[in-house]
Order: structure tokens, then sequence, then C-alpha cells
């Protein structure tokens, strides 16, 4: 029965890697290193069916399932013989790399819209922001970040589009707009997305990293901005479009994410925080971030074997009043998958401004402290946010959420 079961699943793997072309969206040239022999005494002790099996169900097929192999036995045998000090260390992760040198004024060209457009390929390109790019290459992954980010970037592209861009993955079902600026936006950006409650602005924004394979797999590109917080920008609202692969797990995934570091304590904040991967049974992280994942070209909703997918604008904003009168830097990091096969690019928009709460219309601005609101007499009081801020957590007598 053993021997019945163990056939049954070459068969399978057999079959799924000849899916490979469309599962894994682009062939790619397989590196040596992943067809390397191990020798059988190394490998003694390594459960090759729990691996297989663990591989099968978050989806690698085809050269994915060769590459995570070599990954799976190469870590074990580096444990088993205590192997990881011979190992060329990867580069540590500076979060600050490329930005801390250069504090730019809060609110300099958040938006993009001082910037020309075209292919990002020198890290100052951008106005007040800075572009850098790495790879997810094993040991590197979404997670440690450890490939992240010496080099110049290759992939990302600053975009004009006054009547809405075409993206070539996603589709016309869901052509793309600017969401922040100084001037007013095409009035379909609002028509396609009613899930957005303000009005949509400017011209321009900027795509990270692209559905490039090839020579652009495994890579990792990152935006980033160190500014001075005052109470004149000490809320920062972001907007995002991601685009990846379903079934990987959360470190594996292709992934977005946001990263905050005080630049003048040098420690990373860990909230405010922000991080997405690709929806999948074991990396669930989207449902926590309340985003709708979408299929291309059709733009129904997707599920966690959607293959490719993506999110309409998604708003996000930061409370930075807590950090007024220090340097805070900030990391936008989008990443492919690590085994080669599946590419993740987001689409980011964003603008800064002071934090402001009103009660009962009146405003209450970033270091106000306790806020309270005269009712008099009434039977209550309104209370409200910027967009993207929830959830929100009222106290007191009487509160009604």
């Amino acid at each position: 029965m053993k021997n019945i079961n163990k056939a049954l699943l070459i068969a399978l793997l057999a079959i799924f890697s000849g899916l490979n072309p469309v599962l894994a969206q682009e062939e790619y040239k397989l590196s040596p290193k992943f067809t390397y022999m191990f020798d059988k005494d190394s490998l003694s002790g390594f459960d090759e069916e729990a691996a297989r099996s663990a591989l099968i169900s978050e989806q690698y097929f085809g050269q994915e399932y060769k590459v995570k192999m070599y990954q799976y036995k190469r870590s074990y045998i580096n444990n088993k013989y205590n192997l990881k000090a011979k190992e060329a260390k990867p580069a540590k992760f500076d979060l600050n790399a490329g930005s801390k040198l250069t504090v730019v004024p809060g609110c300099t060209n958040e938006d993009f819209e001082a910037s020309t457009a075209g292919s990002v390929t020198a890290q100052n390109q951008i106005a007040g922001w800075t572009i850098t790019r790495g790879d997810v290459d094993y040991p590197n992954n979404a997670c440690n970040l450890t490939g992240c980010c010496p080099l110049n970037p290759i992939e990302s592209q600053l975009i004009d589009a006054p009547t809405g861009y075409v993206d070539p993955i996603i589709g016309s079902c869901y052509p793309i707009f600017s969401v922040f600026g100084s001037t007013a936006g095409d009035p379909n950006g609002p028509v396609n997305n009613p899930q957005l409650t303000f009005p949509m602005n400017g011209n321009k924004f900027i795509r990270i990293q692209s559905q490039g394979l090839g020579v652009q797999s495994n890579s990792i590109e990152k935006l980033s901005k160190t500014f001075g917080v005052t109470a004149n920008n000490a809320l920062f609202q972001f907007a995002f479009i991601f685009v990846t692969s379903t079934g990987h797990s959360c470190c594996s995934a292709g992934a977005f994410q946001i990263k905050l570091t005080n630049a003048t304590a040098n420690t990373v904040i860990a909230c405010p925080s922000y991080s997405m991967t690709g929806p999948s049974s074991s990396c669930l992280n989207y449902t926590v971030n309340g985003v709708d994942f979408l299929v291309p070209t059709t733009c129904a909703t997707a599920a966690v074997n959607s293959a490719v997918v993506f999110n309409k604008w998604k708003i996000s904003s930061m409370d930075l009043s807590a950090y007024i009168g220090q340097n805070i830097t900030i990391d936008v990091i989008v990443s492919d998958c690590d085994a080669g096969g599946h590419y993740g690019y987001a689409y980011f928009d964003a603008q800064c401004g002071p934090m402001v709460v009103y009660g009962n219309n009146v405003a209450y601005g970033a270091g106000s402290g306790s806020i309270n609101v005269p009712t008099c007499g009434a039977a209550g009081a309104t209370l409200c946010a910027s967009a993207g801020l929830g959830p929100y957590s009222w106290a007191g007598p009487g509160v009604n959420p």
C-alpha cells in the first residue's frame, strides 16, 4: 500500500509539473544548484515524504517544487552538521539604508506629482523618495528581509495616467487612477472605486516591482523616505493595489509591507506597521487587514486558489503624532515569492497632513491629548477621524461605537 501511495504521489507531481507554465506564470531558467544531488548519508533522517506533502499543500509545482525541495534539504543538512557558520552570510537588512542620510521636509512629493514619469533606474530619481533593490533568494525571504536592499532599482515605474492606466495583468475591468494629489482627478476614478469615500485627485502614482520573472525573479524593491514629524504632517495616508499569486506560506509568498523606523532613536517601530501576502490556506493576514482580492480580467471575487489576484485601491492611515519632533523613516517593501516562479508588485500613492479628530464638527489636532467634546445638553457627541485609521476603540460611559 505504501508503494502504491508513493507511485500515485509521483504521478500527481508529474501532472502538476506539466502545468507549470500556467501555475508559475512564466518559465524561468533554473539555477544548476537546485538540481544538485545531495549525499544519501547526509540526508539520512530527512523525511522527504513529509516535505513533499508540505510543498504540494502550499502549491509549489514544477521548477518551484525543485527550488523549495533543495532549500528544505540544504537547511536540514546545515542544521544536522551545524554548517550555518560556513555559509556566506547575507547582508543584514537595514531599514534606514539608502534614506537615513537625507531627511526631507514632511509632505515632500508624497503623491509623486512633482516627478517625471518613467522607469526608475536610480535610487534618488523620485524627489523626496529613495528606491533600492535586493533579492529574496534562499536564505533570504519576505520575513527576514536579509536580502534587502543594496542595489539600484530596475523594475519600478512612475506612472502618469490622467485618464487612467490599464495594467497588463489586471486588464481593463479595473483601470487605475491616481488617489492623492493637489488637482482634481479624472471623474471616472470614483466611478471605478466606490470603496473610496473621498475625492480622487492627481494623475501620478508609482508601481513598485513588476510582473517580470526570468532574470527578475526572486526580487525585492523598497521605496523609502525619512522626514521630520510635525503637527502639520503627523498623519501619513497611503493607498495600494497589490498584484500577486496565491497558495504559498507567508514568508515565501509575494509580499507587500510598510515598516517604520524612528531614525532619531534608531529603533524599529512595531506599531503602526502594515504587511500582507498572497492569500492561501496557510497565510490569512489579508483577511486581518480587510483586503478583498479579485481575479484579473473579470474582476470576480478571488479565492485562495485563484492563481493571480489583485485588490482595488485600499486606503490605510498611520498616526505619527507620538513622534512629533523626531525623524521617521517609512519603508514600502514589495517582493516576489522566494522560489522564483511568481511575481509580486504593487501600485502605491500617498499623502500626509495634520492628524485631526473632529468632535461635533470641531477640529482637535495632534497633541491635543484627551478630547472633551461639549454636548450643550444634546443627547450625545459625534467623533470622526481620518479614513483608514480604524479599527477604533472608544471608551467612556454611554459610548455607542
